[in-house]
């Protein structure tokens, strides 16, 4: 059955790839072998099977081995064609392309997907496409390939609500509300659907709309937490902080909340940006769990969202006998140090951080961050090396020095080094949208310092690695053009 469409011809082409990865000779393979087994002798398939095996795929891509969940679900797909199996192939293999920096495997991945759309014109497919098209920020496009799937298939739930949410990726609020409205007036019970509209309306100020619809999906699915936790940061964002806390406080206490289930809501809010009670969760987690470090560093952290880095400081000196073995939390120590403008605070404490944690590459991205602050070029170089040392493999590593030099306007390597990292992985986003920064700043003339101080903020929020992504999924945006676009006094001749 198979053969009749595109992805088996692509993954046939593929045969080299297959045998030259990692994957078939090691330990892993001997289970693969025996799931291939239980499909091939297994006919026919019952629905049984296909989760399992599925669940097995699902479990192979989280763990980044994409080329062992393609073979699974290439085998079930030798049985029967399976429309959301067959999407899932794609995202995969689109994954793996992007993974392996190639251009050329990209192209026709999207090609043979094109190709098996005509044939197998299914939500899931078309969904895959669209996803695809967002990824590569071609939005228009996505819109139009998911008002053709709805043409097709007008209640399919999950298209309506990912071209809600193309939508309101692109603030184009008014009509992802509309999209929802329509949907929700023939499916009244799809509490998805309220959450996305709840979490529409919280973002342009309706919060009292928005908690309505929380209500709603709560009471359509009551044992889904979630909506219950938004409809807490509602009453927040209504400046009802007792009701929201009595919310929260009234669910964990019917959770037997401890310290681990107080941290999760925190991080839920945090996540949400909603900072308030993502403090007040952190601070019941670490005294419910003081020894536990990882709560000290997420609560430093929510201080520092809300911009009080001196009481974030005193916070986390006030753990460190607790916590002196930790290298989170010294490192988020040795950062807020930084950013204070503390440069020998912060480098002890980075020092301190790598005594216990040796062999961590973004711990020497940060000091080497730090001696430069500090005009130490030869130090900073070292740690610098020394981090791509231990990070071969992880070209983010050297993107992210790229931008430590860029920051303190050493332009030509921030540039050299991006160069190479593009050598390498052709196709890697950040290195990418990086190069573009740097070469668009590089050609104009004017003042590096004038074009830092502008764009002091931004860098540092890149550099850091915890700015929160956008709506579009990127975590930057800056306009060059704008921040250039002043008097001409500082320009260079």
């Amino acid at each position: 059955m198979k053969e009749h469409f595109a992805f088996d011809r692509l993954w046939r082409s593929m045969t080299i790839e297959k045998m030259s990865n990692p994957f078939f000779s090691t330990t892993e393979a001997p289970r693969i072998h025996k799931i291939l087994a239980r499909i091939r002798d297994s006919q026919p398939v019952n629905d049984f099977m296909v989760f399992t095996l599925f669940d097995y795929a699902m479990d192979y891509k989280k763990r980044g081995s994409f080329l062992a969940a393609m073979t699974i679900l290439y085998e079930l797909l030798s049985i029967i064609p399976i429309p959301y199996v067959v999407a899932e192939f794609y995202t995969i293999m689109y994954m793996y392309s992007v993974s392996r920096g190639n251009a050329n495997l990209v192209e026709r991945v999207c090609s043979a997907l094109e190709t098996d759309l005509k044939t197998m014109q299914k939500p899931e497919l078309f969904r895959c496409k669209a996803s695809i098209l967002v990824d590569h920020g071609k939005y228009d496009e996505a819109i139009e390939v998911l008002q053709q799937s709805l043409k097709l298939h007008p209640h399919d739930a999950s298209t309506t609500r990912l071209l809600a949410s193309v939508f309101n990726r692109l603030h184009r609020n008014e009509e992802a509300l509309v999209v929802l409205d329509q949907y929700i007036k023939r499916k009244k019970k799809d509490p998805k659907a309220l959450e996305l509209k709840g979490s529409i309306l919280s973002e342009i100020g309706k919060f009292k709309d928005a908690k309505k619809c929380f209500e709603k999906a709560s009471k359509i699915d009551k044992s889904e937490i979630r909506y219950r936790l938004m409809i807490a940061a509602m009453y927040s964002k209504m400046r009802d902080m007792p009701k929201a806390r009595s919310i929260i406080n009234n669910l964990l206490e019917y959770m037997k909340g401890t310290g681990s289930t107080w941290r999760n809501m925190g991080v839920f809010y945090s996540n949400h940006r909603f900072l308030d009670l993502a403090e007040y969760c952190f601070e019941k987690a670490v005294l419910l769990s003081p020894k536990e470090p990882e709560y000290v560093r997420d609560l430093t952290i929510v201080y520092r969202k809300k911009g009080e880095l001196e009481k974030a400081i005193k916070f986390v000196r006030s753990k460190l006998r607790f916590h002196k073995g930790s290298d989170r939390v010294l490192r988020v120590l040795a950062d807020m140090y930084l950013e204070d403008g503390q440069f020998d605070k912060a480098e002890q404490y980075a020092c301190e951080a790598l005594e216990v944690k040796p062999d961590d590459a973004w711990l020497f991205v940060m000091l080497g961050d730090i001696l430069l602050h500090k005009k130490d070029e030869a130090g900073s170089e070292r740690a610098f090396d020394k981090a791509v040392e231990l990070s071969r493999q992880h070209p983010n590593i050297r993107v992210k020095i790229s931008m430590m030099y860029w920051k303190h306007l050493d332009i030509k390597r921030a540039e050299r080094i991006l160069e190479e990292v593009l050598d390498e992985h052709p196709t890697h986003r950040l290195a990418m949208a990086c190069m573009r920064f740097v070469k668009e700043a590089s050609s104009m003339k004017v003042s590096m310092q004038k074009l830092y101080k502008q764009l002091e903020p931004q860098i540092l929020a890149l550099a850091s690695g915890e700015l929160p992504p956008k709506k579009d999924g990127y975590r930057l945006h800056v306009n060059i053009f704008d921040a250039l676009a002043d008097d001409q006094e500082d320009s260079l001749p």
